[in-house]
């Protein structure tokens, strides 16, 4: 007997090419059942395939979490260092003085001071938060006056005598004044600490 083959490119069809070889009904289910087999192996190591692929995924989606939950407490630590209460408070008085408003300072002195009294030099001491003045009088009496008259003062509190001594000058003479106040610093909040001035 003798058999025809069938050539895969003839137009037969697949199933008569793997069917075709078979001759009994035995053999071609036992085909059926290689060919079904083959199929579930092929589906089982694609799906264990894709299964992997996921875990894999997840494996390096969880490590990037951690690293990220890792940096932003490393970040966190970094980010905020404890506050120094003692330091915080020099800065905000050294803030102060260096917006102290010296144009009040001066609007005072001028409105203060009679006509009669020469300011010879003004020396502020920030870290004392003290001003001292030297003026000049025709008089004690003169100079005293001006003393009262700074109790009145915006910026200047405590204003008192440290000397005075009487010179003479040409034909005239003139008492001469060391004066001491203590500066008024603002009391609101800090300029860009919140809160407006």
């Amino acid at each position: 007997m003798s058999r025809a083959i069938v050539p895969l490119h003839s137009g037969a069809g697949w199933r008569s090419t793997l069917f075709g070889m078979c001759p009994t009904p035995a053999s071609r289910a036992l085909a059926l059942v290689l060919l079904t087999m083959g199929v579930v192996a092929w589906l089982g190591a694609a799906l264990a395939w894709f299964e992997a692929r996921d875990a894999a995924v997840e494996i390096v989606r969880s490590e990037d979490r951690a690293n990220h939950v890792d940096a932003t407490v490393a970040r966190a630590r970094t980010a905020a260092p404890p506050v120094n209460e003692r330091l915080a408070s020099e800065m905000a008085t050294t803030v102060r003085r260096l917006n102290f408003p010296w144009p009040t300072v001066l609007d005072d002195l001028e409105r203060l001071t009679p006509e009669r009294v020469a300011i010879l030099e003004l020396s502020p001491d920030a870290g004392r938060e003290q001003v001292q003045l030297l003026v000049q009088a025709p008089t004690a009496a003169d100079g005293f006056e001006m003393v009262e008259r700074l109790k009145a003062a915006h910026a200047l509190s405590a204003t008192r005598v440290l000397r005075y001594e009487s010179r003479a000058q040409a034909n005239t003479r003139a008492v001469q004044f060391l004066l001491q106040a203590d500066l008024r610093l603002p009391t609101g909040p800090v300029p860009g600490q919140g809160g407006s001035q």
